[in-house]
């Protein structure tokens, strides 16, 4: 990947998190992702006409179709970020009551009400940090 200090925040076996800087305009630079997955961090200067970030969409939305539990790690789904509350109607999660989200961080509680807004699955929130979250799982 084209970005400047990535870098691994989290590691614990076979389970990475990256992290990256916010240069201006990376998602434009970047020339290819790594394996099947492009870890794009939220920042104001996202561009969602890069290839690779609209190749990540359409794949979250096929995984977001197809998903019987949906984990959201860390993302409080701020009022003015549209695109994923159009991800999910998109998906039709409101149209499957099979399906569940587990709302994971240190204020999932506060959180799930602004997910409740849009969303009419169960909400399971998790108040614990994600690292700490993530070791837990199989």
């Amino acid at each position: 990947m084209n970005i400047h200090n990535i870098f691994i925040d989290w590691e614990n076996g076979e389970k990475i998190v990256l992290r990256a800087s916010d240069p201006c305009d990376a998602a434009n630079r970047i020339i290819s992702p790594t394996g099947a997955t492009l870890l794009v961090e939220p920042n104001a200067r996202k561009s969602y006409t890069s290839p690779w970030i609209q190749l990540q969409w359409q794949r979250a939305l096929n995984m977001t179709k197809e998903a019987e539990e949906i984990c959201v790690i860390g993302y409080s789904l701020p009022e003015t970020d549209f695109r994923p509350r159009i991800l999910f109607q998109l998906a039709g999660v409101n149209a499957n009551p099979d399906k569940r989200i587990l709302l994971i961080g240190p204020n999932a509680n506060n959180v799930a009400g602004r997910y409740r807004k849009y969303i009419n699955l169960p909400i399971d929130p998790i108040e614990k940090p994600w690292f700490e979250w993530l070791t837990t799982q199989a």
